[in-house]
């Protein structure tokens, strides 16, 4: 009989491949938000019981940084407090838990690679409730896996590489029936990693095969900024398209966003369990996934 496994905010970019990748060694229950409020505790506790989860990927969160600045109080009391009552529960029944959280716990004020040593300093709410989160479920429980992910794109729901080839196509296709096309616009000062989300579902088995706890940062290797990943896709699907540069302070976003937020994978490489490719070979094998499943019409 395969573990069983309980995945929640499993309809997301995270939790889609978390689930697909997991199904075929474990008996997964991937739970979307109308399945499970993990606001209640009670109701998760019942949940508990009747799934008996050994693990617990707990990839629920609201990661839409704008909307967390206007509603606080929901951010936290779903990435925080939401985040505790799953760890609070785990420690009950005995499950060993993985918590998703991101690189924005940084301020993005450094110009080299976060470890996972670094101090802390959110400038933005979503970052200071999944950090809140991370504290939390590492104050309740021991046997925790806490993985910083960043710049996540995969084969879930609509990521940022998925929307640029949608505007490319518009705009090509405009172009050939004489229009303007759609402006696709990119930023240059904006670096991170761009991570594929099926790399971090192998890197989580690696950890928990491993019987692993602790703080670790998990991303691809490298950086770049949006507008170099712009660049590497269109070229990459030979793609002719025009590019409208801007940098972050010419967006009016209700929240701001960190700088430079590359984060190293140290804990993963003094364990010597960093699975975790450059960004270029990420981005290939997420484009060829497509193309396999015909998502790509130029």
């Amino acid at each position: 009989m395969p573990d069983r496994m309980l995945i929640t905010g499993g309809t997301g970019l995270l939790g889609t491949d978390l689930t697909q990748f997991f199904s075929s060694g474990y008996k997964v229950c991937s739970t979307g938000s109308r399945d499970l409020d993990i606001r209640d505790y009670d109701q998760l506790g019942r949940f508990f019981e009747d799934i008996q989860p050994a693990y617990v990927l707990h990839a629920a969160a609201i990661a839409d940084v704008d909307r967390c600045e206007i509603d606080q109080k929901e951010a936290m009391a779903v990435n925080a407090l939401g985040a505790e009552n799953v760890a609070r529960v785990c420690r009950e029944s005995g499950a060993v838990m993985v918590y998703y959280s991101t690189d924005y716990v940084f301020n993005g004020e450094d110009d080299t690679p976060y470890t996972e040593n670094d101090k802390t300093d959110p400038v933005n709410f979503y970052g200071r409730s999944k950090l809140e989160g991370e504290q939390r479920v590492m104050e309740v429980l021991d046997n925790v896996v806490v993985l910083r992910i960043a710049w996540l794109f995969g084969r879930g729901e609509k990521c940022f590489i998925a929307r640029l080839i949608e505007r490319g196509v518009r705009q090509i296709g405009a172009g050939k029936t004489g229009g303007g096309g759609e402006e696709i616009v990119v930023i240059s000062d904006q670096i991170g990693t761009p991570t594929y989300t099926r790399d971090i579902a192998r890197q989580t088995e690696a950890l928990l095969r491993g019987r692993m706890s602790g703080l670790f940062h998990c991303t691809s290797e490298g950086e770049t900024s949006r507008q170099g990943v712009a660049e590497i896709i269109f070229e990459r699907l030979n793609m002719k398209v025009e590019l409208t540069v801007r940098r972050r302070d010419e967006f009016q976003w209700r929240a701001p966003r960190p700088a430079y937020t590359v984060l190293e994978n140290a804990g993963l490489n003094e364990c010597n369990m960093n699975l975790m490719p450059d960004f270029r070979t990420a981005i290939n094998r997420y484009l060829e996934d497509r193309s396999d499943n015909n998502n790509i019409r130029v």
